[in-house]
């Protein structure tokens, strides 16, 4: 990933969020790159953020992104989450942007994304981690981070982030069924419910 394409891609995005009011985080490889060096990883290959399923409005997003120049995709993986999409995916200069999805499960206070291929690490976390607002340096300005950011970080990636690494196994990580989840989401859409549209 070409690091100056992805800082300047990286602020129109959030000017976009900004304008539009849409509370994002930086998260995975991207926030492992802010609390640890305050900017993108050298080797990393995209842009991980994360927004509420409650305030993204596929249509009105996807204009807005395609009038600043980008490549817009909706991931949804039908045969696993029937009509429940995981995020936007967006590309432009070469880098790629994804922009992850998180449903609230109510029975367990869970934060869950709907990830391609759900694992331990990549898709149910802790509610509080994105409750409250923390702020971490990220290439000149601040980004929004999972809160407390060193725990967070400790699940997603283990208890050595702190030390750089190009290689990181995720042999053992077991994948998890989403099930319990999804039949929740279908019998109570109204908790992840758009709350307002960006027009």
């Amino acid at each position: 990933m070409d690091i100056k394409i992805a800082t300047r891609t990286f602020f129109d995005i959030k000017g976009i969020l900004d304008k539009t009011g849409v509370k994002f985080w930086a998260t995975d490889g991207t926030a492992l790159g802010a609390v640890r060096e305050g900017g993108f990883i050298s080797y990393d290959r995209d842009i991980d953020l994360r927004v509420m399923a409650t305030d993204w409005n596929f249509p009105a997003m996807f204009r807005k992104f395609k009038d600043a120049g980008f490549h817009c995709k909706l991931s949804i993986n039908r045969p696993l989450y029937k009509d429940k999409p995981s995020c936007s995916v967006f590309h432009r200069e070469g880098i790629r942007i994804d922009v992850c999805l998180g449903y609230y499960y109510p029975p367990k206070d869970l934060i869950v994304v709907l990830a391609a291929r759900p694992t331990t690490i990549n898709s149910a976390y802790p509610a509080k981690f994105f409750r409250g607002d923390c702020f971490v340096p990220f290439l000149g300005t601040k980004v929004r981070v999972p809160n407390p950011p060193g725990e967070y970080l400790d699940l997603h990636y283990g208890k050595d982030w702190r030390t750089p690494t190009k290689s990181k196994s995720w042999s053992g990580v077991k994948p998890i069924s989403m099930t319990k989840y999804i039949e929740y989401f279908h019998e109570y859409p109204e908790t992840n419910q758009l709350k307002e549209a960006y027009l």
